[in-house]
């Protein structure tokens, strides 16, 4: 494929926060440094925002909206870093401002609906200002001035809305309101659904409308300009901060989300960066997303990650999307930051193996905007059967801890896989993978339903769990799961729990590959929804209800755990309780091997690996115009904190396409020995640390 704009090509990011001493950084040492890290972009701080925020005395460069003459720092720096090779993006602070900037500007400020204005984003002496104040002309001002240089691009960092935090309650956010919707402005209540709609629309329309308006300026004053902005992360539902990846594509050339900013150990979170990087390939289609990531240990941003921890989480940045290397100059020296110059190193040396590439995955987990946005746990009337009187159950269920809980069984089973969303099962479909698993997909519309029944009945596989499809797309509860045809089962009226000592028992019979189950009882959810049969077999049951973790008696009740139905030619596995949800919280080893058995029993996994008890994700990604196809292997066993347990002597059994030339380990550069039968290739990497990838070409 031939890259149209430069952005296109192979891209390695950096971004050097200060604080710096604008007025006497030395620039030619500052752009050797740059260099130093393999990076062949940089986003540009030439606005001091290391004084609680913008304000209109710290820009260092020409511009009409400065109240003091700074040095031109981005004038300076830009032949040097260009004749370096180095592609320069402004970095646009759009968010964070300092309080007596604020002060001159009162009206410019995001105000609370008691009147009061909104201060302490990062500390107690900082603010924001909403976009539909006059603050919008200043920051189009800047923008202007901006695109006088010849700078490469632009990061919008911000604006925001904050409307998760109360949002904006403005004179102009309540004129705009007042003009749209006639009324006065209604305090936030979800419980209002037209008021709450309305509010939502406004602010995520304000934020769309900014970024559409800040993109035809920046354009009109230089064709051809790179525009970033700062985007939604995986959990955050739409409303929060008003961002919208898919809607915010289309004025966009590159969306970034920050899937590598940690704020613990990485061991703690070991996927957020992947599973980022997965729904942005999935949200933006033809067009690059940027993960980032930062090699602070936040909140404490100048002390750094260890070293595999970046090295881990940065390489998987750049499968599938532009990979970004944050740092701060307090930080400069420490392992956590120098791990950034060994993969941009690697990654510029094989950048031909993460440029135009595509999943070869055949199994997806669909991630559910909607419902992230419009679901708060289940509304179910509890069953009495502990004592508990019909209730409000707000708490129970939650979508993001059965999305991540379902996301490591796969990376447990070592199962290769996408992430989708309702967008790519509108345009794209489903037919490309074999199993689609839907983790507590709550809200969900008729007609996505409709696309999910015409996958299934054509073949298609899928896991389900709890309320998938009890909640249409405005998150309306159902009299029944709108998907009651494919899992075979209706929805009884009522949920079950909690069930705090209470089992499940599976009829391993039922089916070959429960055979290997080393247990036919096991803990049972804490909830679970009470289901009517209907074309369903069950395969397990919850226990009759315990009360106390020493019990006289375990027996089976009639609650179905499990079902199992084929729906035209496919087939479906429901789980009635919180399913992946209750991995994600108790790591319930047998919960695992019941997802993988499901899984191997329903497609063909592409690959397997043998001699290898290490946590370790799988991805399968190919290039079919040069008969390529990378396995590359993320190496999650980092409990030493500093150091990365290897794996050694991987066997590795991949099905290929095509007959196979050459297997090669990218990063310890070792030729492999190989042998192909039929379709399959089967090699031993002697030796796995953080990553590598073993690439197999024709």
């Amino acid at each position: 494929m031939n890259a149209k704009n430069w952005w296109e090509k192979p891209m390695r990011v950096l971004d050097v926060g200060g604080p710096f001493d604008f007025s006497k950084i030395n620039l030619e040492e500052f752009n050797d440094l740059v260099k130093s890290f393999h990076a062949n972009a940089l986003h540009f701080q030439c606005h001091d925002n290391f004084h609680n925020g913008l304000n209109e005395e710290v820009i260092y460069h020409k511009t009409r909206i400065s109240k003091q003459e700074n040095r031109d720092l981005l004038g300076e720096y830009l032949p040097i870093a260009h004749a370096s090779g180095i592609k320069v993006i402004v970095y646009l602070n759009c968010h964070w401002f300092s309080l007596p900037f604020a002060a001159r500007h009162p009206d410019w400020q995001t105000t609370k609906h008691d009147g009061k204005p909104y201060v302490g984003l990062y500390g107690k002496n900082d603010t924001t200002f909403c976009v539909n104040s006059p603050w919008r002309d200043w920051c189009f001002t800047l923008i202007e001035d901006l695109c006088k240089y010849d700078i490469d691009g632009i990061l919008f960092d911000g604006p925001l809305m904050f409307f998760g935090r109360g949002g904006c309650f403005c004179q102009h956010c309540r004129k705009k309101y007042k003009a749209s919707y006639g009324g006065d402005m209604p305090a936030h209540n979800r419980e209002n659904k037209t008021e709450w709609k309305r509010l939502t629309e406004l602010s995520n329309s304000s934020l769309m409308n900014f970024y559409r308006d800040a993109c035809g300026i920046a354009r009109q004053a230089k064709p051809g300009i790179y525009l970033s902005a700062n985007g939604g992360t995986l959990g955050e539902s739409t409303w929060q901060g008003g961002r919208n990846n898919h809607k915010w594509n289309e004025y966009l050339d590159v969306i970034c989300s920050e899937g590598g900013f940690y704020y613990a150990r990485v061991a703690q979170n070991m996927w957020k960066t992947s599973s980022t990087t997965k729904l942005l390939e999935t949200q933006l289609g033809k067009k690059r997303g940027l993960n980032a990531v930062s090699t602070a240990f936040s909140p404490h941003r100048s002390y750094a990650l260890t070293a595999p921890e970046v090295r881990s989480i940065l390489v998987q940045s750049a499968i599938g999307t532009i990979p970004y290397g944050a740092f701060f100059m307090p930080a400069l020296g420490q392992p956590g930051v120098e791990a950034i110059k060994e993969v941009y190193g690697y990654l510029e040396e094989n950048a031909d193996y993460y440029m135009n590439t595509r999943s070869a995955a055949n199994v997806a987990l669909f991630y559910s905007s909607q419902t992230v946005d419009e679901y708060a746990g289940t509304d179910t009337p509890l069953a009495d059967i502990s004592g508990i009187k019909e209730q409000k159950a707000e708490s129970i269920g939650n979508f993001s801890r059965s999305f991540f809980g379902f996301y490591e069984m796969l990376i447990r089973s070592k199962v290769p896989f996408d992430v989708v969303d309702e967008e790519h099962l509108e345009k794209e479909g489903l037919g490309k993978y074999g199993l689609v698993i839907f983790p507590n997909c709550a809200c969900l519309s008729d007609a996505q339903c409709r696309l999910i029944e015409k996958y299934v009945n054509a073949g298609g596989n899928i896991i389900a769990d709890f309320e998938t499809s009890l909640y249409d797309e405005r998150g309306e509860r159902r009299k029944d799961f709108e998907l009651s045809e494919v899992f075979g089962v209706s929805f009884a009226g009522t949920i079950s729990g909690p069930r705090n000592w209470d089992f499940v028992f599976m009829h391993r019979e039922t089916r070959p590959c429960f055979k290997n189950l080393h247990s036919r009882l096991m803990p049972a959810p804490l909830y679970g929804l009470n289901l009517t049969l209907k074309s369903a077999r069950p395969i397990g049951f919850f226990s009759k209800h315990i009360a106390s973790n020493i019990p006289d008696a375990i027996e089976e009740s009639g609650d179905v755990f499990l079902a199992e139905n084929t729906f035209g030619q496919g087939h479906c596995f429901y789980f009635a309780g919180i399913f992946g949800e209750t991995f994600e919280k108790r790591k319930v080893d047998i919960y695992q091997r019941i997802t993988e058995e499901i899984v191997k029993d329903l497609i063909r996994v592409p690959v397997r690996i043998e001699n290898v008890p290490h946590l370790m994700e799988v991805i399968l990604r190919e290039q079919p115009d040069k008969k390529r196809l990378m396995v590359h292997l993320m190496n999650f066993e980092m409990q030493p904190i500093d150091k990365v347990v290897p794996a050694v002597e991987a066997e590795i059994s991949v099905e290929c396409s095509f007959p196979v030339k050459q297997a090669r380990s990218l990063r310890k550069k070792e030729t492999l020995r190989f042998i192909q039968k039929n379709n399959k290739v089967r090699f031993v990497v002697p030796r796995i640390e953080e990553f590598e990838v073993i690439a197999m070409e024709g």
